[in-house]
């Protein structure tokens, strides 16, 4: 299924346990990056525990697809559902996933949740299409942020932290910021740190501390 932009977020905070298989992919690669950790948030507390957690790329899947099943069926120690995040797909990658889903043994609520990160994919991509179509798959397309989209994640992010920030801040740190969710969050981050907890934040604040590094 097609998960549309407005819907993500409650998408990913109410994953359904029926989801088999998640597509995250797009040109924002931070964006693809961010949501691939919170999606196995949901499934595993410790995104660095490696019994619980495993990374392939797709190459290697699409040369083995078997070992894709073979991972999704193994048991975690622990106990509850494994994540395998699969790099770089792309339509390589379609016959092993549809295997998968084609598999009634992997339909079964502790089977492992695949994750597919991917580029920017075309709306003829075979594998995008696999995870549109299938009611226990889902693709999330990551776009970058247009300006009101960059504004309201400034806002929120600086919000935790109680750090107001004036429209005239706000428009030069959104003006001095790129394209990729995760350096826009670097960026943040050096404001909070240069407000501190409960500060604000002026547009020479802003400037000051972004500036340089916006224009290097």
């Amino acid at each position: 299924m097609k998960i549309t932009a407005n819907k993500v977020d409650g998408f990913i905070k109410s994953l359904n346990p029926a989801i088999r298989a998640v597509l995250v992919y797009g040109p924002d690669s931070g964006l693809v990056r961010e949501r691939i950790d919170s999606l196995s948030a949901v499934i595993v507390d410790d995104l660095a525990d490696p019994f619980n957690i495993a990374g392939f790329q797709s190459s290697s899947v699409a040369k083995n697809p078997v070992r894709l099943i073979d991972e999704v069926l193994a048991i975690s120690f622990g106990g509850g559902r494994r994540v395998l995040v699969v790099n770089e797909g792309g339509d390589n990658l379609t016959s092993a996933m549809s295997a998968v889903l084609d598999s009634a043994a992997t339909d079964h609520p502790l089977a492992a949740l695949v994750i597919v990160g991917a580029g920017n994919l075309t709306p003829r991509s075979s594998l995008r299409r696999l995870f549109e179509n299938h009611k226990a798959c889902a693709a999330l397309a990551c776009f970058p942020d247009d300006e009101a989209g960059l504004m309201q994640l400034v806002r929120d992010s600086l919000g935790k932290d109680g750090i107001n920030i004036n429209s005239q801040a706000l428009n030069a740190a959104t003006a001095l910021m790129g394209n990729n969710r995760q350096a826009n969050r670097r960026e943040i981050e050096k404001l909070v740190l240069f407000a501190g907890p409960g500060g604000h934040l002026s547009e020479e604040m802003v400037l000051a501390c972004l500036g340089d590094g916006a224009e290097a």
